[in-house]
């Protein structure tokens, strides 16, 4: 309890998930049991508690990044929530991508191991010499990968079970998955696949997934915009349609960062972590420069950033089956296994 709002120190990964979740049950309780109770009148009780919850949360939130030796204010980026109540579409569809890479470093900070050392936040609660330290390093981030390439997995079963769901049930009201086309969509996973299963020092398969992510993204613009027969694309120019097809060029960009970053890494150069979420945010990026450039701006004002938000959130969930997710432990997969790699090195050294 006396942790519960210091923001100075280190979490290890047992006391963030069980301080979160206390914090997340009392807001559970307050919410469904005494909702009631709390809501009639005392509408400020009600604010005030959810305030110190939200306090409380990222102070713990702080000390679990010191203790993995990152700065505590990339906690604040969960705050983004907040800016729902502005009267914007647009910005609802940023705060979904923003909501889903926090997901999955979320993911990462349940199952990272502390530093064992001691770094400028304070102390380690693990004493290790120097060739023990690295040892532990390189297990748990190998368990990292693992664990990214088991989540593909569960992605996968979830899928199946939701399908025949959809196929027993016949539910109204949600999007309907064909059982027969889950091997479709698996095919069209096929480079984060390859990016998951990666296990080789040189990462051939992840510079494979790129080239086949860039293949796949100019043969599909070329054919929606050149083949596919739809009526407006013949009153287009030649520049009009060479401009729309540029505004679906992110993904082609994302996959020539991705070989660039591994070819630094098998050059044995450090990456930083910066490039990785430059990487997850590149199509985010690439349709606010493109949709501005159009003389779009307009799109930021009006509507509602939370509906829009629920709106992509459940089109996430529903239609694209967690792609934002997905590429989000892509980017952490190849800056784990760069981590591996430096630190194997290391080892040999000492040895």
């Amino acid at each position: 309890m006396d942790k519960l709002f210091k923001f100075k120190g280190r979490a290890d990964k047992l006391e963030f998930v069980k301080t979160l979740g206390i914090l997340y049950l009392i807001a559970f309780v307050v919410k469904y049991i005494n909702y009631d109770v709390l809501n009639a009148g005392n509408n400020v009780l009600l604010i005030s508690i959810y305030v110190l919850l939200a306090v409380s949360s990222t102070a713990a939130f702080f000390r679990r990044l010191h203790d993995i030796g990152l700065p505590g204010y990339i906690s604040f980026t969960s705050w983004i929530l907040l800016t729902l109540i502005i009267p914007s579409d647009y910005l609802g569809g940023i705060v979904c991508s923003v909501f889903w890479g926090y997901i999955a470093f979320f993911v990462y900070l349940i199952i990272r191991d502390s530093q064992p050392y001691s770094n400028k936040y304070g102390e380690s609660l693990k004493v290790l010499d120097k060739q023990d330290i690295v040892h532990s390093e390189i297990k748990n981030r190998q368990m990292i990968n693992k664990i990214i390439l088991s989540m593909l997995g569960l992605k996968t079963i979830i899928m199946i079970l939701y399908a025949l769901w959809c196929k027993f049930c016949k539910p109204l009201g949600v999007p309907v998955l064909d059982i027969r086309n889950i091997p479709l969509y698996i095919i069209g996973s096929i480079s984060f696949i390859l990016i998951f299963i990666d296990f080789t020092r040189r990462q051939i398969l992840t510079i494979i997934g790129a080239v086949l992510m860039i293949i796949s993204i100019i043969t599909s613009i070329i054919y929606f915009n050149c083949f596919a027969g739809f009526d407006f694309l013949k009153y287009l120019s030649i520049g009009q349609l060479i401009w729309r097809m540029f505004g679906d060029c992110h993904s082609i960009v994302v996959g020539v960062m991705i070989i660039f970053i591994v070819s630094r890494i098998n050059n044995k150069k450090e990456v930083g972590a910066k490039f990785f979420v430059i990487m997850f945010f590149i199509p985010t990026i690439w349709g606010i420069c493109y949709d501005l450039l159009c003389g779009k701006s307009t799109l930021f004002l009006g509507g509602s950033a939370y509906y829009t938000f629920l709106h992509c959130s459940l089109n996430e969930i529903f239609i694209t089956y967690l792609s934002k997710f997905m590429r989000a432990l892509s980017c952490m997969a190849i800056y784990n296994r760069m981590k591996i790699f430096n630190l194997s090195d290391e080892k040999k050294e000492l040895s």
